[in-house]
């Protein structure tokens, strides 16, 4: 009786570990960040004494499928990219060769902060 007691018990184990998809917050992560997001608010070492109105000069990232675009409305510039995300980072890439990469410290539906060593970048979503 024991032994189909011990059987019964490796068969339950054996099919919830392999039965159940685990965890993978690098799709999740990738998933959230689509959309378009609006900078808010910056806090750089170097540039801590320059006031920016962020309500006037708009900078977005846009996030489509593998590709980012951050298109900035005061310099009438748009910078493209191709990104992927690994383990709460993400590495930016420019014609195939890294770019930048990027700490993701905070990421839900409406809400983006990224961080390079002390410098840190707080989006807001735009639009899904």
């Amino acid at each position: 009786m024991i032994r189909y007691v011990y059987i019964i018990t490796l068969f339950l184990t054996v099919y919830l570990f392999c039965g159940c998809t685990p965890y993978n917050a690098d799709k999740v992560n990738t998933s959230l960040i689509q959309g378009k997001w609006i900078l808010t608010d910056v806090d750089r070492v170097i540039y801590d004494s320059i006031n920016v109105d962020y309500n006037k000069e708009r900078t977005y990232l846009i996030f489509e499928g593998d590709k980012c675009a951050q298109h900035m409305s005061d310099w009438k510039d748009t910078l493209t990219f191709r990104f992927t995300i690994h383990n709460y980072e993400l590495n930016l890439y420019k014609d195939d060769a890294p770019f930048r990469s990027l700490d993701i410290d905070a990421l839900s539906q409406d809400s983006l902060v990224l961080s390079a060593g002390e410098n840190k970048w707080v989006y807001k979503k735009a639009e899904q």
